[in-house]
């Protein structure tokens, strides 16, 4: 048992002053004001606001070493990049690239990652070296592990559905017992997966009863397409396949009309909103007030590092309340609060995880923040300074399970330190770095 004492904890949305959280094993006992009398041994983080650590509900870890290669360039050429650098990595170069995202992360304050991953080589290789990256850094992972069939892909992504369903189970089975990583199923999307993976995809996460997560309607070139080979829009499509239903997660559902967000509510189906990444790549304003207003719940996601090229979820709250407020033309339409609770609570329910709140028997994952850092000041409204103004510098301690992952602002993990001087290494043997 471990207990903190916090100079102020952030319980149900709102900040008490000196504050008590416990932790038994990886788990939250206790969080509650500080009792008269309370224990006499405690870790001080009474200078500290403490804050349950926020849950990206999207990214490609691989996708980091493209950072700022294709940023100009239409869809087609950023597309082109992916495939030709991505398709040469090693499972060495996987667990490399996974360390820097994860590292990245933690530093920013993430408790939890979604790693949407899909270079396979026909087996679970890869995969784990992302498993041991997550032991290693200290962060909870969830592989959502991909599964593509479709021939415009390449090889090194693609399995038949009766090799995913199995290596699926095998990753499970290697997996279990871990307390840091698990696995979902995760049929790319549409136009990348059959109709037989949607299938075999949902009938694995109803086995395994967890969640599952595809891309849908990211782009609006996409509703052309699943128009054109299907005669229905990729949301119709999908729901026509009897698949859909509350363990399904979308992952961005941009381009959706009102009665396809209707049909999303009325199947219990979730959201992962990735405004960054929409904005970025161009794609488009999702209906997030439709979302909402009809009771979906929602996660916030960061996409890759070639996709946003950012992976702070700070950021991403900011960057959820005013693509929303833009919308509306209506500062009021979207407050700090929901964007905190998206990134927050709203990762419990893509992962299926008990992460996201400060509670007994949830996950002992949580940031300590410095209050008087320059970008938390002056002290009005802490939580909106949180969402709207926080910088990396007010990040000091991340813990993830009870344990420490980022300590005085830097990474507790060794090996951190050689980690910028291997990026650099990757990038020059593959033609795109400088010296």
């Amino acid at each position: 048992m471990t207990v903190f004492r916090c100079g102020r904890l952030l319980l149900d949305g709102e900040f008490v002053d000196d504050g008590l959280l416990e932790t038994a094993g990886d788990s939250i006992s206790r969080a509650e004001p500080w009792p008269k009398g309370g224990p006499q041994e405690f870790i001080d983080l009474q200078a500290l606001a403490v804050i349950p650590a926020p849950v990206n509900g999207h990214l490609h870890s691989f996708q980091h070493l493209l950072r700022g290669v294709a940023d100009d360039l239409p869809f087609g050429g950023w597309r082109d990049a992916l495939y030709r650098y991505t398709t040469q990595l090693t499972a060495d170069d996987i667990e490399l690239l996974a360390l820097f995202a994860y590292s990245e992360a933690a530093l920013r304050g993430t408790g939890t990652v979604c790693d949407f991953f899909y270079i396979h080589h026909g087996s679970n290789e890869y995969d784990l070296r992302l498993a041991r990256a997550a032991g290693d850094v200290g962060i909870r992972l969830v592989i959502a592990r991909s599964m593509i069939d479709s021939e415009e892909a390449p090889e090194a992504y693609r399995e038949s559905p009766s090799a995913a369903r199995a290596n699926f189970r095998e990753l499970r089975a290697e997996l279990k017992g871990n307390p840091l990583v698990i696995a979902i199923p995760a049929p790319h999307s549409p136009h990348r997966a059959s109709e037989v993976m949607f299938i075999a995809a949902a009938a694995l996460a109803a086995d395994f009863d967890c969640p599952w997560h595809t891309h849908l309607a990211e782009a609006k070139s996409e509703t052309t397409t699943t128009r054109g080979r299907y005669g229905l829009t990729p949301l119709n499509w999908l729901n026509s396949l009897g698949v859909f239903g509350r363990r399904c997660c979308l992952v961005h559902g941009v381009w959706l009309a009102p009665d396809e967000v209707k049909l999303v509510a009325g199947a219990g189906a979730k959201l992962i909103h990735c405004p960054g990444s929409n904005q970025f790549l161009g794609d488009g304003i999702a209906p997030l007030g439709d979302y909402l207003a009809r009771g979906v719940d929602v996660a916030l996601g960061t996409d890759s590092g070639s996709a946003n090229n950012h992976i702070s979820m700070f950021l991403e709250m900011r960057q959820a309340a005013l693509l929303r407020r833009v919308a509306t033309t209506d500062q009021s339409a979207f407050s700090a609060a929901v964007a905190f609770k998206m990134a927050t609570c709203g990762g419990a329910a893509i992962t299926g995880l008990p992460v996201g709140e400060l509670k007994p028997g949830m996950k002992a994952d949580f940031v300590a923040l410095n209050p008087n850092a320059l970008s938390l000041l002056p002290n009005t409204s802490l939580l909106n300074n949180i969402v709207f103004s926080l910088e990396q510098e007010a990040i000091r301690e991340v813990y993830v399970g009870g344990k420490a992952v980022v300590t005085g602002g830097r990474l507790a993990w060794r090996g951190a330190a050689e980690l910028p001087e291997r990026i650099r290494e990757l990038a020059l043997r593959l033609g795109l770095g400088r010296s």
